[in-house]
């Protein structure tokens, strides 16, 4: 920080002269940078080329090596620029794609669909302690009965044997029902035997492939297994054992102490989820959902444990340092001190790595005497981080901490300038205490309002959400954050000596979190606090980036070219969030039943609009992420309207967490939905009515469109409620016009052997091309009767595993393309206006 404020002040005496100026990089950040660069086009070309190996590319990287050894001038650059765009490729291929013979990865299967998995015995190490799951996050966690279990990871050495056993290698979440569960902690040698399942692929669109990300850490899957057969057989007693045990215990004993602050009435739920998290890092669900929360308003990164977190301990420590005088180069060993500590104690997550090996480095420097280029440290900690996790360059936390500070370090100062003016050179700088903090503040101002800019264009490729009030809330909220995190910090320190003094700083600590989260919320609550964006091109965000670095740096209102680069990247993104959301010509109906498992979720699109047929799940989390992602990565625009079919939990529970990314203005439910008493849908119903979302009550012979199709409700009667909620749901008959005739598709809900029969009654001649077979796949007579009357040449069975696959439907699936999303993924089935159907599926078009 007190660099950056060096450089802050040296521009301030060019800038004195009347010239706005971008400083010059020098030597050794121009090599780092160019080295970065090199090193990532590698990596990026290694992802691409995956069937060259690493002995290939590293081989290469040495030739080039040596020849450029023996040049000088641009021929030395350039070779040795190309030798670090091989060993790039090199270090890609080595730890992403070249797995090791003895990895568990190749021996167990990979989860999904009804695969029963292996049984498996191993012995390992425990990387983390055995510890209870928490339920995942969501609006209706509460009311869905989720059986909770304990889990640890264990690093493999070996399976199969008692002792040794065949060498093996790996890491495996081991799971246990919490029952009797026995105490395992890190570093314990442990034997277990259950049933193993490998790394679950992607289902849905959107999803990101985590093979490649787990790859780098030799994560092979998950093992299923019960209390009796985990046994502890000894603690690791080398060097590596010895250091986990060490580091674990430290945290439980730093926990603790905060616990022990935390005890007090002042907290709530909330209150004490963000201070953990803040404090100490704590990922859990009920972190997960106010990080949410804060990233909807452009704050994410001031509760997201990082490298900003960093860099306020180090004021905090190096301010108490200084009030006890001037101590020189002493300072700087005290405060990298305090950063070990802190790395030591919150986990180790890649952003704060990535900052605490950049501070310590600098820190380091000083303390010897040397000031060392900021951004040239940047660049080779980049490299760094490469070496050890090459999938990173792809990680969104990635781009915005190294863009992020490289931009606050290259154009801070500059916009500063622009934005407060320079002060004359040869002035006496006379700011006195009130002048200091006000510069102090512009400078904040200044930082606050850069981040906004760059990050924009990088966050709104990666999550499509954008906050315009983004800047205004980082203002009004840093204070706040960095008092909790200060708070945080004293309690912690405090806390070791007058455990007393500790839990009433933490009170006033619960005071101030509370006041945080609701004025955060108040945030939420304002228009454009959080604008919801369709799919956006990768290219663009590039543009977009480098477009705002040109204006920050060089624009001026006489940058002709510039502005037309502008005028260009905006109808860009205008074009990407209208035009591009609209079917191609050529298609004039797409359904998309996205993976759900046991729950239902169909995206019905014609032309450039959309609409839902139930969203819901027993995996009740997936109207957080799941849906939305998948609904933005196929480019559909906004979903305005959604057709719930019946009020069982598995078809709605995914509505409310999902409606605002989603853009949802209109719900269509039936009578019995509105009658219903049960607890999830009364609470469901009143967050609709919260969220100002309509809610409209229809039935048989309704009719809405979508584009130019028409979706026509064949059942229940407005009014009718049948004793089996099944038999109450809303059946949908979607109609579109192609130039060979008129082509049906039929959602049938949930429907059972009552509403068969009475549908079948009304339609005697219905006849249609695609068909949602009834009640998930349930293996019923009047189910089966059913699809064998309506002859449809697509079926869609959207279920979980249990029942994927059943035989007794071997004879209706026979001439037809039958899909499945537990073990087809996402199924997609478009209609073209030729009137030819394709069907296909995230796993069957892999």
């Amino acid at each position: 920080m007190s660099a950056l404020q060096d450089q802050f002040k040296a521009l301030e005496d060019v800038q004195a002269m009347g010239v706005s100026v971008v400083p010059r990089l020098s030597g050794a950040a121009r090599r780092a940078l160019v080295a970065f660069s090199c090193f990532a086009a590698g990596i990026m070309l290694g992802r691409w080329l995956d069937e060259v190996h690493a002995p290939l590319w590293f081989a290469m990287a040495s030739a080039l090596l040596m020849v450029a050894g023996l040049m000088k001038g641009r021929w030395w650059v350039l070779l040795l620029g190309g030798s670090m765009v091989f060993l790039g490729g090199g270090v890609f291929s080595l730890k992403i794609y070249e797995v090791p013979r003895e990895s568990l990865g190749l021996m167990i299967p990979e989860d999904e669909g009804a695969n029963p998995g292996m049984m498996l015995r191993v012995q390992g190490v425990a990387l983390t302690k055995l510890e209870k799951a928490q339920a995942p996050a969501g609006e209706f966690g509460s009311y869905v009965f989720y059986k909770l279990g304990a889990s640890f990871r264990l690093k493999v050495e070996g399976v199969g044997g008692e002792v040794g056993g065949k060498k093996a290698s790996g890491v495996l979440r081991v799971w246990m029902p919490a029952q009797g569960m026995p105490r395992v902690e890190v570093g314990d040698r442990v034997r277990v035997q259950g049933i193993a399942r490998g790394l679950k692929g992607v289902m849905n669109p959107g999803e990101v492939s985590w093979k490649l990300w787990q790859a780098q850490s030799n994560e092979c899957g998950r093992l299923t297994t019960r209390a009796g057969l985990v046994e502890v057989v000894g603690r690791e007693e080398s060097v590596t054992g010895r250091w986990m045990r060490f580091r674990a215990g430290l945290g439980e004993r730093v926990e603790g102490l905060l616990d022990r602050a935390l005890g007090s009435k002042a907290f709530d739920d909330e209150s004490r989820a963000a201070i953990s998290g803040l404090v100490l890092g704590e990922r859990g669900p009920d972190q997960q959902e106010l990080l949410g929360l804060f990233s909807r308003v452009g704050v994410g990164h001031l509760l997201a444990i990082s490298g900003f977190h960093l860099a306020v301990l180090v004021m905090l420590v190096l301010w108490a340092v200084r009030l006890t005088g001037d101590h020189g180069q002493l300072e700087y060993w005290v405060v990298g001190l305090a950063v070990v500590l802190m790395l030591l104690v919150v986990p180790m997550r890649p952003p704060l790595m990535r900052a605490g090996v950049m501070v310590l480095g600098v820190l380091v420097g000083r303390a010897f005497g040397r000031r060392h280029d900021l951004l040239a440290i940047l660049g080779w900690v980049g490299i760094v981080d490469l070496l050890l996790r090459p999938m990173d360059l792809w990680s969104p936390g990635f781009q915005l901490s190294f863009g992020l500070v490289g931009a606050m370090i290259w154009l801070g100062p500059t916009l500063h300038s622009r934005m407060f003016g320079s002060r004359l050179k040869g002035t006496v700088d006379r700011r006195g205490v009130l002048g200091e903090v006000l510069h102090r503040l512009g400078q904040l101002v200044t930082i606050t309002v850069l981040c906004w800019l760059m990050a924009l264009p990088i966050v709104a490729y990666h999550f499509g959400t954008v906050s315009l009030l983004g800047v205004l809330a980082s203002l009004v909220l840093l204070g706040p954050v960095l008092i909790m995190l200060a708070l945080g910090y004293l309690v912690l320190m405090v806390g070791v000596i007058v455990p007393m003094a500790g839990e009433w700083l933490g009170g006033l600590l619960g005071m101030l979190a509370r006041w945080t989260i609701s004025l955060v919320q108040w945030i939420d609550g304002l228009p454009g606090s959080a604008i919801m964006l369709p799919r956006i091109s990768e290219v663009w965000s590039v543009v977009a980036v480098v477009v705002t670095i040109r204006w920050i740096g060089w624009g001026h209102r006489r940058s002709y070219g510039l502005w037309i680069m502008t005028l260009i990247s905006a109808g860009w993104l205008v074009t990407q969030l209208t035009i591009e959301t609209r079917l191609p010509t050529a298609e004039v109906l797409r359904i998309d039943t996205l993976a759900v498992g046991d729950g239902s979720c169909h995206l019905i699109r014609s032309g450039s609009e959309a609409m839902l047929i139930d969203c819901g799940s027993k995996r009740y989390w997936v109207g957080g992420q799941t849906i939305p992602r998948a609904v933005r990565a196929l480019g559909a625009g906004p979903v305005s309207a959604v057709f719930i079919t019946h009020a069982n939990i598995d078809h709605y529970d995914g509505l409310v967490d999902a409606a605002d990314r989603l853009g949802v203005q209109r719900v269509y439910i039936g009578t019995s939905l509105v009658e219903a008493k049960g607890a999830a849908t009364v609470h469901f119903l009143e967050r609709l009515r919260e969220m100002d979302i309509e809610t409209i009550v229809t039935g048989r012979g309704d009719a809405v469109t979508v584009g130019t199709a028409r979706v026509t409700l064949l059942w229940p009667e407005k009014g009718e409620v049948l004793g089996d909620e099944n038999n109450n749901s809303l059946v949908s008959f979607v109609e579109v016009q192609t130039d060979s005739g008129m082509k049906r598709v039929l959602l049938t809900g949930d429907i059972e052997g009552e509403a068969i029969s009475q549908i079948r009654m009304m339609m005697p001649g219905l006849d249609v091309d695609v068909m949602q077979v009834p009640h998930h796949g349930s293996a019923k007579k009047a189910a089966m009767d059913f699809v064998l009357w309506a002859n449809p040449q697509v079926v869609i069975q959207s279920t979980g595993p249990s029942r994927a696959g059943d035989s007794r439907w071997d004879h209706v699936r026979t001439g037809r393309r039958w899909l499945t999303t537990a073990t087809d993924g996402a199924i997609h089935v478009v209609i073209q206006k030729d009137g030819q159907i394709v069907a296909g599926a995230m796993k069957r078009d892999e």
